[in-house]
C-alpha cells in the first residue's frame, strides 16, 4: 500500500505523513489551499558501499512537489577516516618485515602454530610461496622464509600481549 505526505510548501512543513491517499474513493483530489501538496512516499534502496572503508550517512527527508514525491530514505556513501577504519580492525599484529596484520584472537593464534609446524615439518624450502589470511580474512602471499620471520615476531608478541602482567605502582608512584 503506498503511503502519502501531506506537505505544505507556504511554509516547508509536514501537515500529515505515513497516510493512506486522503479521499474515501482513493482517486479524486479532495480541494486544499494554494502550496498543500499531496506527495508520494518514497524509499530508496541502500547503496552499495565498502564497510571496510565507507558508511552510510543517512539524508534528510527530501520533498520534490514537481515530482510530487517525499523521498523519506535515502542515503550517502561517505569515506571513513583513517581512524574510523583502524577502529574498525580487530586486534592485530602488525608484521614489520611483510606488512601483514596478523590476528592475535586465540584460535588464529593455534591456526598459524598449526601452519608453522606443517611448514617446519614438510620441510618447505625457504623459497616456496604460502598464503595466509590476515586479521580482515583477505589472502596474503610470501614465502616460507618471510612466514618464519613472522611467526618468530608474531610469537613474541602474543607471549607479551596474553603474558603481560602491569607494573605495581606503591601510593609514592614509586616501583
Amino acid at each position: 500500500m503506498n503511503l502519502y505526505t501531506i506537505y505544505n510548501s507556504n511554509n516547508q512543513e509536514v501537515v500529515a505523513k505515513d497516510r493512506p491517499w486522503p479521499t474515501a474513493d482513493g482517486v479524486t483530489v479532495p480541494d486544499m489551499e494554494e502550496g498543500i501538496h499531496i506527495l508520494l512516499q518514497v524509499t530508496e534502496a541502500k547503496p552499495l558501499h565498502d564497510p571496510a572503508t565507507q558508511k552510510l550517512k543517512r539524508l534528510p527527508v527530501s520533498y520534490d512537489i514537481i515530482n510530487k514525491t517525499a523521498t523519506i530514505q535515502s542515503f550517502e556513501v561517505v569515506d571513513l577516516t583513517q581512524d574510523e577504519i583502524d577502529a574498525k580492525i580487530p586486534a592485530h599484529f602488525l608484521s614489520p618485515n611483510t606488512t601483514i596484520k596478523y590476528d592475535v584472537a586465540i584460535d588464529a593464534q593455534n591456526a598459524f602454530t598449526r601452519m608453522l609446524a606443517l611448514v617446519n615439518e614438510t620441510q618447505m624450502p625457504s623459497d616456496q610461496a604460502l598464503v595466509v589470511k590476515d586479521v580482515l580474512g583477505a589472502s596474503v602471499g610470501l614465502t616460507v622464509e618471510q612466514f618464519h620471520a613472522d611467526m618468530i615476531l608474531y610469537g613474541l608478541r602474543c607471549y607479551e600481549l596474553f603474558n603481560y602482567v602491569p607494573p605495581a605502582v606503591d601510593p609514592d608512584g614509586m616501583i
